[in-house]
């Protein structure tokens, strides 16, 4: 019987986010005026399934993911 490999410590592998869902996550997000450092935090270690589901949410208008950072931004000035 062969040993299961063990489980990857981070999701850079294959399932990883590609290079062109982050541009269409990007794009879709400068409407709102988020840096793209802020997104890059955000979608950190984000699978393609995941980027995926992001992009379709932020297609349809709902751009809760991305509402919840520049709210915590904004207090306390």
């Amino acid at each position: 019987a062969s040993t299961p490999a063990p489980p990857p410590t981070s999701a850079a592998g294959s399932d990883a986010m590609t290079i062109p869902q982050f541009r269409k996550i990007s794009t879709l997000v400068l409407p709102m005026e988020i840096p793209e450092a802020h997104v890059k935090s955000l979608t950190a270690g984000y699978t393609k399934r995941q980027a995926s589901a992001l992009i379709e949410q932020l297609m349809g208008g709902d751009f809760s993911a991305f509402q919840e950072i520049t709210e915590e931004e904004t207090v306390g000035f």
